[in-house]
């Protein structure tokens, strides 16, 4: 293949080198002969016009700013496809990126293989023009380190400021030279180097810094500013000894980034605009814009002695130390190193850098004192000169829509300024040339009087332009003939400056047409319909708009066509014209054919679902006994407040933050007052708009954005008073309903921290702390009439409240953090589910806060009466630079002191010493913890998954250094496999594999189901692992999943959603279609036929897992995080008839648990015949998968079926399951549906478009 393509791309790809992107990082020249699945070829062409022009002198290589941004350009579009090259780097193989990208990645990517041989020339002999445009004007000293973005940045402020022209040429090392043959560029002796002939050759030199100053640090950098310093002495000696300034005197300019990123310049006298101005404010000007420039780089740089500077090679250094100190000495005298450093050898010429750079210094300081003395004179200046401009504005925008009195209005504010009238006059008619060329005309002009007047005109019902062009300007009655034209003064003028004030006003669109168009030309109805067809119809039009060719394209004169295409020619090219264009339509076909379908299934979406909220009598509901704490029923409003909280009382769920927009004041609000009264206890009307008010304000003052967040379905019932703040401990699951609260509603809320940088801004879920929640959660749902601690408002009983761990944070950090740390703790330490722990938001009451000694505080009272302190940090440990995080932590040592000494005194070891356990997220976001002795057994944990022989025995050693006993290590060991059992999820490579073969085997079928298989497997006399002993319960008959060897039995990843009606083969060639995130290997399903012991549910004949059914469901989806849900089929699929997989998709759906649907091959096939068929397809496939009915669902067992459909109608309701799941279906074929066409339309244009600058293997 590589063979084949050096024949191909001989020629037109010169220099080329076959580029690595893929995994496995090669040098260039290692690429013709190995071969890799991941090439880029790229086209180094595109950097020249033509053949290399052969300069022989260096010194006069010099490059302009378009061919560096040609360069630029060039790197942008392909640095992501490269890696870091340099091998000492610890990103070395690492994809680069354009903002890091510098000299050595672009000799490495770009320079390098761009000139290799066959050419082996300088970068700037490959994209020079011709030898003599090269010389160079300035030279540039600078670092390769430094990102080549940046280096452009200083070149072009360089060139803007000294108002260079476009052809000016700068001499660069890396560009001039050539790279293949370095040693002809460089001699023994300095002072004869092109670095050297190329300096003398220039006007000036320009030094570009970095942040720390390196290129000063560099001995070649020191040697060029040396002798630039050099020519300038003598260029001003010369002056000196004529008695005359020519002003000729050679140049050394400094330029730096600020950490900002905008480039700053220190530049050898005024430059540009400065020289025109009078010579002092010149200087003030100079002044004020150097003063911007890091002032801390310049003073680094007068600390640097050139002594100290580094070489890659000591004797170049030696040399040129040497040539600086004796100029005309002999090559073979340059290595001499004696005295190199001393003060005998020191000479003035090696600190003439330093000397540069403190002239400059001082003089940049000087210029800013004078700069600040001038500022008071100017500034009286500035304020009349700011206010003629003011007025001059408001003029403007008053002459936009002028009436008779707009200039005699203006005369008396312009004579405060000492403004003639002859000169008010003379702005004004110069605001109305521009207006002129600036004004547009008005979209509904267009849409309606001009139609009128083109019709009248032209005496044709739809002309075309060209033919107005007769009726309006080539006929006796020309449009506007006899009115002066603002432009010119003459006779005749634009058609726009014939418009009334409300048609003509800036314009802020261009408008892209042709004069061959109608004015009434219509074809979007045309486009729709096309599109509607499906594949066939939007291939077509992707085809018939990529038909792109500018050089058959045609122009009204004959000498516009030429002229532009000459342009087009001369500057990128017809090809690269073309590919924009067909790029740009087939971007714009694929948003119409994703908005077209996008809204046809969610239209689809919405007839099928049905209406969930009936009009209803208004009520009010006080606390009732059974438990209905929400507002229910509500969906509109009659009378005089049905337009205000219509929107607002569209649907009211259980768990839901509504928002309203209305106009309404007080009557709006008494009526919510009465309406929400009591079931929203302690509830806060919460502002998330522009106009943040408190809570307490929101009920007499009104805003357009307002929040009611349903605050009581944070408990389950009034709040249970605990007298006593240490004993107000918080379980997982109690914070776990907290975040799941918090994250429904961030969004709708806004930062509240006034100190904040985002004050007032929406907040997102991922940044929402503990003073967020103490705003806008415990505050207003535990404040009066309540007036209660967040824990008093959610516990069901005091006595279960009791805290056994204390925790330490700070309140700043994420809550989702916070949660997520408390559960790797509660996991580690096998904490049951009902354990508490004391924390301070959520234990004190706000609204009463304890104010006492702290160690009698409740702080301390709950620390003492805990087992351990769990510490949480942040990225900077920042908790541990807080007074009261101090002070817990210190606490906490005392009490672990205290238990030790007692330990010891009374000679034995309890095991029960206060604990003290820190917790910290790393950046990828995963918990970890530094605990105090063993926790749990997670290390024996993770080996008894992979089980051998000897891997108690292991342990127990270890163990038996924290006291434990054989038989506690082995009920440990115990406990662990019955976890694992339940935990334990069959690998998908069983599945695709080994598991059919078994299938086959045991029922005599080639695809049996799996209700055959439950006959084959359990209601047979030789049942599988009959024999074997349950780890969950002890007795005989094992689940399946624990008969599978270790490599296809592990922890749980993916929950799969599916029916035992669907055949083996069914599951597997849906599995097969799917794109798993990892290789089949790593895949681990909890699928109720293997994980489930059949024994007991199908021999035995205990009822199935419907029992605590909402717990179960979702501590399995919890722990796998991810669903897979295998449909057999889009026309009336078995998933949708079965009551348990409808069930599973709701919990999926609310715990926001990724799902990924996936069909057999034939059932994919055809889905995506179905949909190419376009409007009637996507329609009929939408309708099919929301044909949803849990009412109607089924299940095997009747007594299963009846207990998941009374856990709905006592939780949500049928409604809201059937609602969640239509979404969630409507959701993914929405998705289907916007891939599949996406991926034609690219496809199509793809087909069209000419490769031109990338070719992959």
């Amino acid at each position: 293949a590589v063979e084949y393509l050096r024949q191909v791309l001989d020629e037109p790809w010169h220099g080329q080198k076959l580029l690595s992107c893929g995994p496995q990082k090669l040098r260039p020249q290692d690429l013709l002969h190995e071969f890799n699945e991941d090439l880029v070829f790229a086209n180094y062409s595109y950097l020249s016009s033509g053949p290399s022009v052969p300069i022989p002198r260096t010194e006069v290589r010099g490059i302009t700013i378009q061919q560096l941004s040609h360069l630029l350009d060039f790197v942008e579009e392909r640095a992501s496809s490269w890696c870091e090259c340099v091998s000492v780097s610890p990103h070395y193989g690492q994809p680069l990126s354009f903002k890091d990208f510098n000299m050595y990645h672009s000799e490495y990517w770009v320079i390098g293989p761009a000139t290799a041989s066959p050419l082996s020339c300088s970068y700037v002999e490959l994209v020079a023009s011709e030898a003599a445009s090269q010389r160079p004007l300035w030279y540039v000293s600078y670092v390769w380190q430094k990102p080549l973005h940046e280096f452009m940045a200083c070149l072009r402020r360089h060139a803007s400021l000294r108002e260079l022209p476009e052809h000016t040429t700068y001499w660069v090392g890396a560009l001039a030279n050539n790279q293949h043959r370095l040693v002809d560029e460089v001699c023994n002796k300095p002072r004869k180097t092109s670095f050297c002939r190329a300096l003398k050759l220039c006007t000036g030199l320009l030094l570009i810094l970095d942040q720390d100053v390196v290129p000063l640090s560099r001995i070649w950098v020191c040697f060029e500013v040396s002798l630039a310093v050099e020519e300038r002495n003598m260029s001003l000696a010369v002056e000196k000894r004529n008695k005359e300034k020519s002003g000729k005197h050679f140049l050394l300019d400094v330029a730096a980034m600020d950490r900002h990123g905008e480039a700053h310049l220190i530049t050898d006298g005024l430059v540009g605009a400065e020289e025109r101005m009078e010579r002092e404010l010149g200087f003030w000007v100079k002044g004020q814009r150097e003063a911007k420039f890091p002032r801390e780089m310049m003073r680094r740089a007068t600390c640097l002695d050139i002594v100290e500077a580094m070489a890659t090679k000591a004797e170049d250094k030696i040399r040129i130390l040497n040539s600086l100190c004796r100029p005309r000495a002999k090559t073979r005298d340059l290595l001499d190193s004696s005295g190199l450093g001393s003060l005998s050898w020191r000479d003035p010429s090696s600190d003439a850098v330093g000397n540069a750079m403190r002239e400059k210094l001082e003089e940049t300081e000087r210029l800013s004192s004078l700069a600040n003395d001038l500022s008071f004179l100017l500034g009286v200046n500035k304020k009349k000169t700011d206010g003629v401009e003011k007025l001059v504005q408001d003029m403007d925008d008053e002459l936009w829509n002028e009436q008779e009195d707009t200039v005699q209005k203006f005369l008396p504010k312009f004579a405060l300024f000492e403004w003639s009238k002859d000169r008010v006059e003379q702005k004004v008619q110069e605001i109305r040339v521009l207006h002129s060329y600036h004004a547009g005309v008005s979209m509904a002009y267009l849409l309606h009087d001009f139609v009128h007047l083109a019709q009248q005109r032209s005496q044709e019902v739809d002309p075309t332009f060209l033919r107005l062009k007769e009726a309006f300007w080539l006929c006796k009655d020309k449009v506007g003939q006899n009115l002066y034209c603002p432009r010119d003064g003459k006779k005749g003028r634009a058609l726009v400056d014939l418009l009334p004030p409300k048609h003509r006003q800036r314009q802020n669109y261009f408008m892209s047409w042709s004069w061959q168009y109608s004015v009434g030309q219509e074809a979007s109805a045309s486009l729709s319909q096309k599109i509607s067809i499906g594949d066939k119809g939007i291939a077509e039009v992707t085809r018939s708009l990529c038909e792109v060719k500018v050089a058959n394209a045609e122009a009204y004169d004959p000498r516009d066509e030429k002229k532009l295409k000459d342009t087009i020619r001369e500057s990128v090219g017809f090809q690269e014209v073309n590919r924009h264009v067909k790029r740009a339509m087939v971007q714009w076909i694929g948003g119409i054919v994703k908005d077209n379908f996008e809204k046809l299934v969610n239209e689809t979406g919405e007839e099928c679902e049905v209406s969930e909220y009936k009009v209803r009598p208004q009520r009010k509901i006080f606390w009732p006994q059974q438990g209905e704490f929400q507002l229910q029923h509500i969906f509109g409003i009659a009378g005089p407040y049905g337009r205000a909280y219509g929107e607002f009382f569209k649907r009211v769920p259980k768990k839901g933050t509504f928002t309203c927009s209305s106009s309404t004041a007080e009557e709006a609000l008494e009526y919510l007052r009465q309406v929400l009264g009591e079931p929203w206890h302690g509830n806060k009307l919460l502002s998330c708009g522009p106009q943040k008010l408190r809570p307490q304000d929101l009920l007499h003052e009104f805003n357009e954005d307002l929040v009611f967040a349903n605050y009581s379905c944070l408990s389950s019932g009034p709040p249970v008073p605990i007298p006593r703040t240490e004993v107000r401990g918080i379980t997982i699951k109690q914070l776990s309903h907290f975040l799941e609260f918090v994250e429904e509603r961030a969004s709708s809320w806004c930062e509240c921290a006034s100190v904040s940088p985002p004050y007032g801004q929406p907040l997102s879920f991922k940044d929402f702390n503990m003073y967020h929640s103490e705003y806008w959660v415990i505050g207003p749902a535990t404040d009066s009439p309540l007036n209660c601690s967040y824990v008093e408002l959610v516990a069901s009983e005091a006595a279960s409240q009791r805290p056994l761990w204390y925790v330490t944070h700070l309140w700043q950090q994420p809550l989702h953090e916070f949660m997520t740390c408390l559960r790797r703790h509660a996991s580690l330490r096998e904490l049951p589910e009902h354990t508490t722990y004391w924390d301070s938001a959520l234990a004190n009451n706000h609204n009463e806060l304890e104010m006492c000694d702290p160690r009698k505080q409740g702080f301390c009272r709950a620390l003492k009466l805990c087992t351990g302190l769990l510490l949480i940090f942040d990225q900077n440990a920042d908790v541990m630079t807080r007074i009261w995080g101090c002070f817990d932590a210190s606490l906490a040592l005392e009490e672990r002191t205290m238990s030790l000494v007692v330990e010891k005194r009374n000679k034995e070891k309890s095991g029960k010493h206060f604990l003290l356990d820190v917790a910290a997220m790393d950046r990828p976001g995963e918990a970890h913890l530094i605990t105090d002795g063993l926790a749990g057994a997670e290390d024996m944990d993770e080996e008894l998954w992979n089980e051998q022989d000897d891997t108690v025995q292991k342990f127990l050693p270890e163990f038996a250094l924290f006291e434990w006993s054989k038989d506690r290590v082995e009920q440990k060991v115990q406990e662990i496999r019955v976890l694992h059992s339940y935990h334990a999820g069959v690998s998908m490579a069983y599945l695709l594999h080994d598991f059919v073969h078994l299938a086959q085997q045991r029922s005599q079928e080639v695809d049996p189901t799996f209700l055959r298989l439950k006959e084959a497997f359990w209601l047979c006399k030789d049942k599988v692992g009959q024999d074997l002993y349950c780890p969950r319960d002890g007795k005989l008959g094992r689940a399946l999943v624990d008969l599978l060897p270790p490599k296809h039995r592990q922890r749980q990843n993916y929950f799969m959603s599916w029916t035992w009606q669907y055949s083996v083969g069914q599951v597997r060639n849906a599995l097969q279609m799917w794109k798993a995130p990892m290789a089949a290997e790593n895949v681990f399903f909890y699928m109720c036929f293997f994980v489930n012991n059949q024994f007991r549910l199908i021999v035995d004949g205990t009822p199935a897992g419907s029992d605590n059914l909402e717990e179960v469901f979702e501590e399995n989806l919890r722990r796998c995080g991810q669903m897979v849900a295998i449909l057999d089929g889009w026309h009336q699929p078995r998933y949708l008839r079965r009551v348990w997989t409808i069930y599973e998709q709701y919990v999926a759906c609310s715990l926001k648990i990724d799902v990924a649907f996936v069909m057999p091959h034939e059932a994919s096939a055809s889905l995506s015949q179905r949909i190419s068929l376009g409007d009637k397809g996507i329609a009929e496939v939408t309708r099919s998968l929301c044909e949803v009915n849990v009412a109607n669902a089924e299940a095997y067992d009747p007594r299963d079926e009846k207990k998941v459909k009374d856990t709905i109608q006592e939780s949500v309701g049928f409604q809201e399951v059937n609602r969640h799941v239509k979404s969630a279906m409507v959701q993914w074929i929405g998705g289907v549906v916007k891939d599949k066409f996406e991926k034609l339309v690219n496809e199509t244009g793809e087909e069209c478009e000419d490769t031109e600058d990338t070719f992959f293997v």
